[in-house]
């Protein structure tokens, strides 16, 4: 009968620590930039939130929309986005202006 109530006690306790809000993950924000043009995946990625696995789970996708791409950058180099969109002209610009940051590359024909 004792081990029966330290399981009880155990199981109790790691429900309570299951349920507890500083065990629960925080959702990450991630701040997303883009043009107004058709910006296909991440139109796909607003519209349909089910085709990136975790979206409002384990982070969220925050748009803004900027009508220039010299925009986009110069918040990106105030830290007030994350990620954000470029034609390769753009970025190759930015690049050479000295701003620091990672391309993910999307080529199409």
């Amino acid at each position: 009968m004792n081990s029966m109530v330290k399981t009880l006690c155990c199981a109790a306790l790691s429900l309570f620590f299951l349920a507890s809000p500083a065990s629960q993950a925080e959702v990450v924000p991630i701040r997303v930039g883009h043009g107004s043009s058709a910006e296909e995946p991440l139109w796909t990625m607003k519209a349909s939130p089910a085709v990136t696995p975790g979206q409002n789970r384990d982070y969220k996708l925050e748009y803004s929309l900027f009508r220039g791409t010299d925009k986009r950058f110069q918040a990106f180099e105030a830290g007030e986005l994350d990620v954000a969109t470029g034609s390769a002209h753009s970025v190759m610009m930015a690049a050479a202006q000295g701003i620091k940051f990672k391309i993910v590359a999307s080529l199409s024909r």
